[in-house]
């Protein structure tokens, strides 16, 4: 969030939209559970 507003700050940004995203990090450990009930192995 702060480089966003870092950037957004910037002259040559005026009038722009500046876009951030914020990641959800449960997914990644949704994604091992998955992983671990497919193959029987834990993603490290």
């Amino acid at each position: 969030m702060r480089a966003a507003f870092q950037i957004a700050e910037k002259p040559e940004n005026k009038g722009k939209c500046i876009v951030v995203i914020i990641v959800d990090f449960w997914e990644r450990y949704l994604n091992r559970l998955l992983f671990l009930e497919l193959t029987g192995r834990f993603l490290i």
